[in-house]
C-alpha cells in the first residue's frame, strides 16, 4: 500500500482544520500550530497523528481499517470534543495551552423571547 504525498499533505491539514475548529473558541490556535519540535503538546500531537493515519487509511483502503485504529480516531475525536467544552461541564479537559485573546468567560445568558398574547 503506497500513499502519494499528495493524499498525506490532504490528510494533514484536514486533520490540522478539525482540530482548529474545536478549539478556536477557547485557544490561541495560531500559537499552539506554529510551535515546532519540542515545543509542541505531545498529547495532541499523538491524537492528530491517529486521525491522519485512520483518514489515510480511510483513503487507500477503507474497508480493511483495524478496529484499533477506530478506536484511536475516536479517542482522538473525544479528546479534541472535551477539550472545546466549557469550563464548568463535568467531562471538560484542560490542557496547557494558552487562551485565546478574545476568549470570555462563559456567562450563563437566560431570558426570554417576546411575549405574544394570543387572542381568540
Amino acid at each position: 500500500m503506497v500513499v502519494d504525498g499528495t493524499v498525506l499533505e490532504t490528510v494533514e491539514n484536514r486533520v490540522v482544520n478539525v482540530a482548529k475548529s474545536y478549539m478556536r473558541s477557547k485557544y490561541d490556535i495560531n500559537f499552539i500550530f506554529s510551535r515546532t519540535a519540542g515545543d509542541r503538546d505531545d498529547t495532541l500531537i499523538y491524537h492528530l497523528v491517529n486521525m491522519a493515519v485512520f483518514q489515510s487509511l480511510e483513503a487507500v483502503v477503507p474497508r480493511q481499517i483495524p478496529v484499533t485504529k477506530v478506536d484511536a480516531y475516536d479517542a482522538a475525536r473525544d479528546y479534541l470534543r472535551r477539550v472545546s467544552l466549557p469550563s464548568d461541564h463535568p467531562e471538560a479537559i484542560y490542557p496547557d495551552f494558552p487562551l485565546a485573546e478574545d476568549s470570555k468567560p462563559e456567562a450563563f445568558r437566560g431570558g426570554s423571547g417576546k411575549q405574544y398574547e394570543n387572542r381568540f
